[in-house]
């Protein structure tokens, strides 16, 4: 393995093989969180952006066939009309300046929803402390900073699954398999890292270069990690990359695998698959396959099954989570790119803030 790791200027190598120690850090912070309790929450909203949203999204998903209120995450500056005084608003800005977070924030106590943040400093955790109403300031989980966002994912999603633990929206027999889940991803630290071969994570970058990845997972389950890929390619590898759902993607995208034969050749299908993916998704997964092969050649440059590994569903889906970092890593130094920087965003920031 030829790597030019000089291109890794801010060592975010070294962030992605300490994952499972960042978790059991979090773990730590998780067990000192204070709830300032209260019962019967008609529905949770979760606000974040970015790599401060994706934790949502993913312990949406894991509780979904357990939870028994509403759980809806927003991407966006305002709050649902049905939030009010028997919602629970958990707000997540990593850096905690996030301007659309800040606006649901506001947004939150003008309607007198029940607020919990989790974020590493900045005016969110500032507002926090100043709320007028102590009532309804239930928790403000700080986690360290000095991580790019999309980096923090173990701290943000273990540290909200601990609140949702301790308000009783979450079974504690989750962190059971947490700590299960623990013990792999350390061997996958391993596995992944540039000394090992040979390496899944490195093999599948390479059989995506100078393609665009398009990433199919199963709705409600590993469509969370098909988007968290996604985001990874985009700010780590900085190369587009697209994600879509079954069954869903069967009632209309299925059907634009047809023209513009050129194009689908630059493009690389990955379907995640997961052993408690739908029955039913299941097979469409092996049927849409079969629909993206004609004359015996498929109609993307190649499809490609990444199936999840592990004891317990979390412990198979972080399995997912950390082999998409690992290979939007590996794909930032095979195109000779720093996977740290995010300079368009930066410019989109500085250019939002000069009409404030």
């Amino acid at each position: 393995m030829s790597l030019k790791l000089e291109y890794d200027s801010a060592n975010m190598y070294n962030i992605l093989l300490n994952f499972p120690a960042q978790i059991r850090e979090a773990i730590e912070i998780g067990k000192r969180i204070d709830v300032n309790t209260r019962d019967g929450f008609r529905n949770i909203v979760y606000c974040g952006m970015g790599g401060s949203a994706i934790s949502g999204d993913f312990v949406k998903n894991l509780l979904r066939d357990k939870i028994e209120v509403p759980f809806e995450v927003v991407r966006s500056y305002n709050l649902p009309g049905y939030v009010n005084d028997r919602t629970l608003v958990i707000l997540v800005s990593y850096s905690g300046n996030t301007e659309e977070t800040l606006s649901c924030f506001y947004d939150a106590i003008k309607r007198g929803a029940y607020i919990a943040c989790i974020s590493s400093n900045g005016k969110i955790e500032k507002e926090f402390h100043a709320l007028n109403d102590k009532g309804k300031a239930l928790s403000f989980v700080k986690i360290p900073s000095g991580y790019p966002p999309r980096t923090a994912f173990g701290y943000l999603f273990v540290t909200l699954l601990y609140l949702l633990i301790k308000l009783g929206y979450a079974e504690k027999n989750l962190l059971d398999d947490l700590n299960v889940a623990l013990e792999h991803l350390e061997g996958c630290s391993e596995r992944f890292s540039v000394e090992n071969s040979p390496n899944y994570a490195y093999e599948l970058a390479l059989s995506l270069m100078n393609r665009l990845p398009v990433i199919y997972g199963s709705a409600g389950g590993t469509d969370v990690i098909a988007r968290r890929w996604t985001t990874q390619f985009s700010e780590n590898s900085k190369i587009l990359a697209y994600y879509n759902a079954l069954p869903e993607m069967n009632h209309n995208e299925i059907v634009g695998w047809e023209n513009l034969d050129s194009v689908l050749k630059n493009i690389n299908v990955v379907f995640l698959k997961d052993e408690d993916d739908n029955p039913r998704v299941k097979l469409r997964q092996n049927i849409t396959k079969s629909l993206l092969i004609k004359d015996n050649e498929p109609l993307p440059n190649k499809i490609v099954e990444v199936v999840s590994k592990g004891a317990n569903k979390l412990d198979r889906w972080l399995y997912l989570v950390y082999l998409g970092d690992f290979v939007s890593w590996y794909l930032a130094i095979l195109y000779d790119t720093d996977p740290t920087p995010v300079e368009k965003i930066d410019m989109l920031k500085k250019s939002l803030a000069k009409e404030n």
